[in-house]
């Protein structure tokens, strides 16, 4: 009896040791496909490797960065749709094509990309659920946020990241543009200024 149990304790612990070589050989397999932007793949991969070690915070982080990554391909898709307006005029030069605006497909696009962030938010919010401190959440999380127009959630983790990193002019300068949109000036020129200071170079354009 005894000798079964040995024999089944050693077959337990060897399971573990290969789901945990599992887990990292996917993440490994995920940094790939996100760093040659195959974001679907890359999420397939952090999304098996979740299912190994649900309770690793790194693996939501990567979860909620490459979901808002998925964003910016759509993003530069709308951007085309929109520089045509519904009478088939190019926005940028007033230019009269022959394109027909779809704003179906406009607003399934911005259906998407929306979906993308916050679809990023929720692992990034489970990655500090499981990790308070993990400070390089942050940022990216008031990303997504700005990217929803939640710029109250925006402000509060840009400050975070700010906390984390007081010289971020990224930070400053979006924390900038949410309290531009909030109609809050005074605090947003403070803000652009800090940017400025730390070598944002869009700061320094938006200030003269």
């Amino acid at each position: 009896m005894k000798y079964i149990q040995w024999i089944f304790a050693i077959v337990i612990s060897f399971s573990l040791f290969a789901c945990a070589g599992n887990a990292k050989t996917k993440v490994e397999h995920g940094e790939y496909y996100e760093s040659t932007m195959q974001f679907d793949i890359a999420l397939d991969k952090y999304n098996r490797a979740i299912a190994i070690e649900p309770n690793n915070p790194d693996l939501y982080f990567r979860k909620g960065r490459v979901r808002a990554k998925m964003a910016v391909p759509l993003l530069l898709e709308i951007s085309k749709e929109r520089s045509v307006n519904a009478d088939g005029q190019n926005v940028r030069n007033g230019k009269d094509i022959n394109v027909n605006v779809d704003l179906d497909k406009i607003a399934l696009i911005d259906m998407k990309i929306r979906k993308c962030h916050e679809d990023a938010i929720v692992a990034f919010k489970k990655a500090l659920e499981l990790d308070q401190n993990m400070q390089v959440v942050f940022f990216p999380l008031a990303s997504s946020y700005f990217q929803l127009q939640d710029w109250d959630n925006a402000i509060i983790y840009f400050n975070r990241a700010l906390e984390a990193n007081y010289e971020n002019p990224d930070a400053y300068y979006f924390l900038a543009e949410c309290y531009d949109k909030l109609g809050q000036h005074d605090v947003a020129k403070e803000n652009y200024q800090l940017a400025a200071q730390y070598g944002s170079q869009k700061a320094k354009e938006k200030l003269h």
